[in-house]
């Protein structure tokens, strides 16, 4: 009846399915936001797991409580800066911007050839007074943008190396090899002129726009100032190699720590008095000496140097060097910033302080090459159907997928945050955006030929006649025609006959949409279902943006499959006269010659049934034990290191990855201020309460996890008083990997340097607990200053308190008074310490501590080791802290290691703890997909197989064409890949079971384990031929155009599709059906046998 009512008035379902896309369309337009991508690794966090529970509790106990009790907060008092403990002035760097005012760098008093009005000056960052002192050269140095110029080729650079190697010959460098110097003082001047460059250079003063940009810290301007000349243009030759001679021996002085600017002070003092130990005693002719060995030169660590490259520092405000880093990347490109140099100068590195924008830059850019990716889909689709209809209805079908699943992303599920990896979600929907429409009009288009010409067939007499049971209801129609049309991945039935009243083309239109229902439906939904099976696999994720990545593709899907249900029917109805005739004259020009391929192919397929599943096996062998045993898919160098949006070759990924560690001052600052931190607590419970519903980096709308209190803590009893006392004094100081750190002493007239504690403040006292021997402890503080105070808690009676055996009364009033009097003198950087309430309500004592910290700093730098090392370290420190705590009375049992630099790292290991599981179990629902759709079980263990092949193949090529290693993108899309690679499967397993129940109409509840014929594969080949390759090759060829995009994710995502529809088509179609065809022939032989 439904059928009879859709065709009757189909105008109006089309009006009406037309106006509700347009009406869905409009909304979702009308209530969407913008994206927000100004923080694209915003979501690469972890939720809900152990260590990201720990963190939040860490930070929810400090927010909800204090370090001092809650009756002591009017009592306290602002501190002047004299009583500001040392470690407490220290400066860790930060990115942010830095005002300039100048201070001239003292060279030697004894240079009389120069007056003093004609030497350069380098600006060192704003002064708050005259006072040079109060200089943070790391934070200078850190605002500044930096470029690595070489005189090496970076491409030729290991064969010129090898071969001066062979010869035994050495480099000439910058400053031996003619004209080089000539080349940086150029190239440095060319930077100078670029415009953004003037609109974005720090100036001596910043209110005043007309004086010149401040010098940069370059090779060429530190020896004009070392000379004492006014330009890099006036140093001569034989000046150049004395330089470099002298910065040659003054090398082991600086790598020993004697040569450091605090040689120099403010006072004029001979350098020599202040640093004795320097040798040669020339070293201390200028102060710009160890400024440009730490700074601009590669610093070699061994005995021969070679400064064949040297890094020019830009001082430019941070935070806008967009424009500076693009018209240097643009003027790199185009060869105009080192064209006509003297010497050839290659830049190898560039590093601004833009990367955030750098990447929405680029993500602009890249959607050019998803709309080349749309337009090859859409002519090949044209080409393939030889119609306009196809091609128009996919674009409008991708773009209302997208549209609407983005509207219900958020304002229906109302997920706060829209991560950039999800745009990967639009190159997958424009790869898979066709599939369904070309199953539904392949279907719709066959049954023209099949109802419209049915009674002149003439049927072959074995074609069989008991065609009534209701489990194999198949028409001999379809049968006879397999050969001549091709077909999806389903066998066409005929629906039975309808009995009404209705003209003859009425009859015809219902059979053929019922016809089409009952196969382009179910094939369609198989397919959907499993790409969706690959896809909420990501859910078993810890990582925020692999979650909502999932979420948001499903939804695509989903949109997709539900334009395709309600658009495409009635369209297909409303054109289908127009349609049916241009087809029928298009099939009778192409159908010869494409028939013939496809029969050819099936030949070759057949014919290879018995060399196909060795070479398989071997595919499948060589693959496994690359990954599985030779590990060639690892960690990359950066264990800890967050994943990146640009490709490895970029100039600020080079920069980064390559060239940082090679200069004394960027290797020690990503060194030192990546040494992580331990905190030891007491106090909480473990929970995370965000979600992926939830999660979001905006203060003001996102979800704070709620302080938890451990209802079993007792910090005041004797027992844990004495543990906590043990822990202090003996076990802290045996832990792993704990930093023991002196630096010298500077005297406080010296000039500024390069401090380290400045970097990290935990560096001037690594390790400091309240209780045990430690300078301001508690027990300090009794045995030091309590017992002068009149009425003191800790000195009753004129008789110090002993902290461990007292009671939990006397100690809990002794240690309010303590923290009164010296919480000032604590270190602000410092989170350890006893914690209180921060307010009166519900409390008993308010004098109770809640909380116990103790933080440590340990050797072990984030940025500079491996994957392997740091997971190494951070379970050697958790193992060492459970046999410290399984020592603890039970009061204390409850203790935290808390870890919060590992962000990175964490977001990393999460990757190989679901990456794994996750598609193992897609490759097992994938099976049982094909069990289900079969009902044979060879089949689906078959499919398997190549399914495990698809993938082992697929990875290899990855890791071996386009250098893949673990990450969260590779790891994501790697976990779609079973989803995506088993529909050649679905459809062979699909087609071969429907012929072998043409075959055996009888017996289709009892062939779960019966082999197949080899007929039956042969003629599933030549119906699915057709359908099966231009589906994967479309969307290859659609993947192939996003592996030009600069974004990393979008070449991945690009390679990924090509690699996988390659492999897919190889593996899971052709080798699939030569397993089958092998275990068909190989079953006859056996049977004959017998």
């Amino acid at each position: 009846m439904f059928l009879r009512w859709f065709i009757r008035y189909r105008y109006l379902f089309g009006a009406c399915s037309f106006l509700f896309l347009i009406c869905t369309a409009l909304i979702a337009l009308l209530f969407c936001r913008l994206p927000d991508l100004t923080d694209p690794s915003a979501d690469f966090a972890t939720v809900r797991t152990k260590w990201s529970a720990q963190v939040e509790q860490f930070k929810a106990l400090l927010a909800e409580t204090d370090h001092v009790p809650f009756q002591d907060v009017p009592d306290r008092h602002p501190l002047s800066f004299s009583q500001v403990p040392r470690s407490t002035q220290s400066v860790v760097v930060r990115s942010h911007g830095v005002r300039s005012r100048k201070n001239a760098v003292d060279t030697w008093s004894s240079q009389p050839k120069f007056s003093r009005h004609e030497t350069l000056e380098l600006c060192f960052g704003e002064l708050h007074d005259s006072d040079p002192r109060s200089v943070n050269l790391w934070a200078t140095y850190a605002n500044h943008g930096r470029l690595v110029v070489s005189l090496d080729n970076p491409i030729l650079r290991s064969t010129i190396s090898d071969q001066q190697e062979t010869n035994g010959s050495t480099f000439m460098d910058i400053f031996t090899q003619p004209n080089a110097f000539k080349s940086l003082c150029a190239l440095q001047t060319r930077i100078g002129q670029l415009s953004a460059y003037k609109r974005d250079c720090l100036r001596a003063y910043r209110q005043h726009a007309q004086l010149p940009c401040c010098p940069m810290w370059s090779v060429p301007n530190m020896v004009a100032i070392l000379l004492g000349v006014s330009s890099c243009e006036q140093v001569t030759i034989p000046q150049l190699a004395e330089v470099g001679q002298l910065l040659t021996s003054c090398l082991p002085s600086f790598h020993r720590g004697t040569l450091r600017r605090s040689c120099w002070d403010v006072y004029g003092t001979a350098p020599a008095l202040l640093c004795p130990f320097v040798e040669p005693v020339v070293c201390l002719r200028s102060s710009m000496i160890p400024l440009l060995l730490a700074t601009a030169l590669p610093d070699s660590l061994n005995s021969s140097t070679s400064w064949r490259s040297t890094l020019l520092q830009l001082p430019v405000r941070p935070s806008n060097t967009l424009p500076l880093f693009l018209a240097i990347e643009a003027a790199r490109t185009s060869g105009n910033l080192t064209r006509g140099l003297p010497v050839p100068l290659h830049i190898h590195g560039i590093y601004m302080h833009a990367y955030n924008q750098l990447v929405s830059e680029l993500l602009i850019g890249d959607t050019f090459w998803l709309g080349i990716g749309l337009g090859i889909l859409l002519l090949l689709l044209g080409l393939g159907t030889r119609s306009v209809l196809l091609p128009l209805t996919t674009l409008l079908g991708i773009a209302w997928s997208l549209l609407v699943a983005y509207a219900l992303y958020t304002q229906i599920l109302r997920i706060p945050h829209f991560p950039v990896i999800n745009f990967m979600a639009v190159v997958l929907a424009i790869g898979l955006g066709a599939d369904d429409l070309l199953v539904y009009s392949q279907i719709w288009d066959q049954t023209a030929s099949l109802f419209a010409d049915r009674e002149r067939r003439s049927f072959p007499t074995s074609a069989p006649s008991t065609c009534n049971l209701p489990c194999c209801s198949s028409s001999p129609n379809a049968f006879a025609s397999r050969s001549r049309t091709p077909s999806p991945s389903f066998i066409i039935h005929e629906p039975p006959p309808v009995h009404s009243v209705q003209n003859p083309h009425m009859a015809q239109l219902i059979r053929r949409i019922s016809f089409t229902w009952s196969h382009a439906i179910p094939s369609m939904a198989l397919t959907s279902f499993s790409t969706l099976l690959g896809l909420l696999v990501n859910l078993t994720s810890s990582i925020v943006a692999v979650q909502r990545f999932a979420v948001f593709s499903a939804l695509i899907v989903l949109c997709n499959f539900i334009f395709v249900i309600l658009f495409t029917p009635v369209t297909l109805l409303l054109l289908d006269p127009i349609r049916t005739k241009h087809l029928a004259t298009a099939c009778s020009k192409h159908a010869h010659s494409s028939n013939s391929i496809s029969q050819g192919f099936t030949r070759l397929v057949i014919q290879s049934r018995f060399c196909l599943p060795y070479l398989g096996l071997l595919i499948v062998g060589f693959s496994a034990h690359q990954l599985l045993f030779e590990r060639i898919l690892d960690w990359p160098r950066n264990g800890s290191k967050a994943s990146s949006f640009l490709r490895p070759n970029h100039p600020f990924e080079v920069f980064v990855n390559e060239q940082s560690d090679r200069f004394w001052a960027e290797r020690n600052m990503r060194h030192f201020s990546h040494l992580l931190e331990v905190h030891f607590v007491w106090g909480f419970e473990p929970l995370d309460d965000r979600s992926l519903w939830t999660y979001t980096r905006d203060p003001d709308t996102q979800t704070v996890t709620k302080w938890r209190p451990d209802p079993n803590v007792d910090l005041t009893s004797p027992t844990s008083r004495a543990w906590l006392t043990q822990f202090c004094d003996t076990w802290l100081k045996q832990m792993p990997y704990l930093a023991r750190f002196s630096e010298l002493n500077y005297r406080s007239e010296s000039l500024a340097s390069f401090r380290f504690s400045q970097l990290n403040p935990y560096l001037s006292v690594p390790l400091w607990c309240p209780v045990g021997r430690y300078a301001n402890s508690l027990n300090n503080y009794i045995f030091a200053q309590a017992c002068r105070e009149s009425n003191s808690a800790c000195c009753p009676s004129k008789l110090a308190l002993n902290v461990i055996s007292s009671s939990s009364t006397r100690f809990s009033a002794c240690l309010a008074e303590y923290v009164r009097y010296a919480h000032h003198d604590i270190p602000r950087e410092y989170h350890s310490g006893f914690r209180f309430y921060g307010n009166s309500n519900t409390l008993m004592n308010p004098n109770e501590p809640v909380g116990f910290i103790v933080t440590v700093l340990t050797n072990i730098s984030a940025a500079r080791v491996t994957h392997q090392e740091l997971l190494f370290s951070v379970n050697s420190l958790s193992q060492w802290f459970d046999r410290v705590l399984a020592t603890a009375p039970k009061s204390l049992a409850g203790g935290q290691m808390v870890l919060p630099g590992l962000g990175p790292f964490q977001v990393a290991l999460n990757v190989s703890e679901y990456l794994h599981w996750g598609l193992l179990s897609a490759v097992l629902m994938a099976t049982v997909l094909v069990l289900l759709s079969s009902g044979n079980v060879w089949i689906a263990l078959l499919a398997c197989l190549s399914l495990l092949t698809c993938l082992f193949f697929t990875i290899l090529l990855l890791v071996l064409v386009d250098q893949w290693t673990l990450g969260i993108v590779e790891g994501l899309v790697i976990s779609l890949a079973a989803g995506l690679a088993i529909d050649p499967c679905i459809h062979m397993a699909l087609t071969v079971s429907h012929m072998e129940r043409l075959r055996y109409p009888r017996a289709c509840h009892t062939r779960v384990f019966v082999i197949w014929s080899l007929n039956s594969v042969r003629q599933s080949l030549d119906l699915l031929n057709g359908a099966v390759t231009g589906s994967a090759w479309s969307t290859a060829v659609a993947g192939l155009s996003m592996i030009a995009c600069q974004l990393l994710c979008y070449h991945q995502i690009g390679m990924f599709l090509v690699t996988l529809m390659i492999s897919s088509w190889l593996c899971c179609y052709v080798l699939y059906a030569s397993n089958l065809a092998c275990l068909s022939s190989l079953n006859r032989l056996v049977r004959s046998r017998r």
